[in-house]
């Protein structure tokens, strides 16, 4: 039977995150890093990213180096969909100036972390090792 803490980011996925975060000091865990950084570099200033690209690129390499549940990137999407209704109504009784433009790049935002998530979904149908949750 399918649970619906399956598709949702829990209180326990949250712990199980902060208390994994000191791992993060282990030798390959710093080759990560330096690939991590190696890349954003790369893709910013040697191929011509614009920030946002570089930074949603390694922001998908992160979430496949360190095996991130796939769930993160949607609940981010999700956000920034829920924040767009509320930038438009503040901008519309002019208490917000810029909504109009903050929501278009939340709009944007949402499409590319929705994107990484469905791309981190299909590498997790086809391994199934990637998505352990413990």
């Amino acid at each position: 039977m399918i649970k619906l803490s399956e598709f949702l980011l829990t209180t326990q996925d949250v712990r199980w995150l902060f208390r994994n975060i000191t791992k993060l000091r282990k030798p390959f865990h710093l080759v990560r890093i330096f690939i991590l950084i190696a890349w954003l570099l790369i893709t910013r200033f040697v191929l011509l990213f614009n920030y946002e690209l570089a930074i949603f690129s390694s922001y998908l390499l992160s979430m496949i180096l360190w095996k991130i549940d796939s769930r993160l990137s949607i609940g981010l999407g999700i956000l920034c969909l829920t924040l767009i209704p509320l930038c438009e109504f503040l901008s519309r009784i002019n208490i917000f100036i810029y909504g109009d433009t903050l929501s278009e790049y939340l709009a944007v935002y949402a499409f590319y972390f929705l994107s990484i998530g469905v791309i981190v979904q299909l590498s997790e149908f086809f391994n199934p090792d990637i998505a352990k949750i413990k």
